[in-house]
């Protein structure tokens, strides 16, 4: 049972943003490292391939206890978000986000993680790159991270890597292999169901296998209650 997220939750999220410092970090190259965090852009592969579609990352090493979000916050919070600054031709794709963890903060459920994250991102390539030059990535990087307070920052990344007829996987190619591991995966073998039922969730799930404690995350934020009880 979920109950659905009222207009009167929703002014939490706010709320908690407001003992916040701005840490300000653009025009460093990656990585970069505030009080709390280290973020920094990597690839998986050594170069790339005019034409090719490939992964890069957005990467946090996190102080202990302090946490970033999830694309769905939970009950206050904003996600990581990305402003890609890319030469012509080159297009990003949407975040591929690792399964959440549920983080308690002034008796509110938030979605996020600590310790560490790598948002993988795929990145396509335009077919006119020339083989033996080089291509400088970068985005700008806004997070939220929050222990007892939540502190915004800001960060500009790099990435410059070279075109090459072949790529082959790079230094970080474990890290990107550890981080799709930790995605969500579809079960072939359950069945969802849903209902609204006044201001509840109902959702019936069918299968083998289902473990006992089964958590619901709603991926779209405001749309149910995350510190209900399930």
């Amino acid at each position: 049972m979920l109950s659905l997220h009222s207009e009167m939750f929703k002014t939490v999220t706010y709320f908690c943003l407001l003992p916040a410092l701005i840490l300000s970090t653009f025009g460093h190259a990656s990585p970069v490292k505030t009080d709390y965090a280290t973020v920094e852009l990597l690839a998986e592969n050594d170069a790339i391939v005019a034409g090719s579609t490939f992964d890069v990352a957005v990467h946090f090493e996190l102080v202990e206890h302090w946490h970033i979000y999830w694309a769905n916050p939970g009950a206050s919070g904003v996600a990581p978000q990305l402003d890609w600054k890319l030469p012509e031709g080159f297009e990003a794709g949407s975040i591929q986000w690792p399964v959440p963890e549920r983080i308690e903060m002034a008796g509110l459920i938030n979605y996020g993680y600590e310790n560490e994250a790598t948002l993988i991102i795929p990145m396509t390539a335009p077919e006119s790159l020339k083989s033996g030059t080089e291509i400088t990535l970068a985005v700008d990087l806004f997070f939220l991270i929050c222990k007892d307070l939540c502190l915004p920052g800001n960060a500009g990344l790099e990435l410059t890597l070279p075109v090459a007829d072949l790529a082959k996987p790079g230094a970080n190619a474990a890290l990107f292999e550890a981080a799709r591991a930790s995605q969500p995966e579809p079960s072939a073998d359950w069945s969802v169901t849903g209902r609204v039922d006044g201001e509840t969730l109902m959702l019936l799930v069918e299968g083998v296998n289902i473990p006992a404690d089964l958590y619901f995350y709603a991926e779209s934020e405001g749309v149910v209650d995350p510190s209900a009880e399930q």
